[in-house]
């Protein structure tokens, strides 16, 4: 599972998502967007059914590709510990990952039960060149040595991209054309998303 607001989903995303299929030989990546990011001001994300439309169009043509609306069906915060917690229930016959970025493991001790988030699940951290683990280690602490085992490593291109860069840049009226998919960039022209 890689979840997100994916408000829009874009390269990085997309080939975070392709390294860890295929390091970790996984039968299939499942994008959950996020229904109400609890870390995020609501009156600036895109509506869910935008965010879900986008998600499609991206992952539209990878046959190990599918988009999930566990959240986005969901009233209240999108805590990931939770929505995982639904998932490997709704999928009890699999051995599910979730799939995070290396600045968001750093971030982990502000989650809502970081604990209980490593405790229930394998995690795999899509780190970047020049990224060192002892910094996880040292922000982290106990929760690293705790759960270290269930945390596995793998190293993706460096690809510098944020949803919110591409956000301005299209209100700026900049081309993003390359950043994110083309029926993305088709949807989000065609909706005058982000202007």
């Amino acid at each position: 599972m890689l979840g997100g607001t994916f408000d829009p989903l874009h390269m990085g995303h997309l080939v975070m998502a392709e390294v860890a299929r295929d390091r970790c030989d996984l039968d299939e990546v499942l994008f959950v967007p996020s229904g109400v990011p609890p870390h995020k001001d609501a009156d600036i994300v895109s509506a869910g059914r935008d965010r879900y439309i986008m998600a499609l169009l991206a992952t539209l043509t990878h046959p190990q590709f599918s988009v999930d609306r566990t959240d986005l069906d969901r009233t209240g915060p999108s805590f990931t510990v939770d929505t995982l917690s639904h998932l490997r229930n709704e999928f009890k016959e699999c051995q599910c990952y979730f799939i995070m970025g290396a600045d968001s493991l750093l971030d982990l001790p502000n989650w809502h039960q970081p604990d209980r988030l490593l405790r229930e699940n394998e995690i795999i951290v899509a780190s970047r060149p020049g990224w060192r683990l002892e910094a996880a280690e040292r922000i982290l602490g106990s929760l690293y040595t705790e759960h270290r085992d269930r945390i596995h490593i793998i190293e993706i291109p460096g690809i510098d991209l944020s949803s919110r860069e591409i956000r301005s840049k299209i209100a700026r009226g900049e081309s993003v054309r390359y950043l994110v998919p083309d029926l993305v960039l088709s949807y989000i022209d065609e909706h005058g998303l982000y202007r």
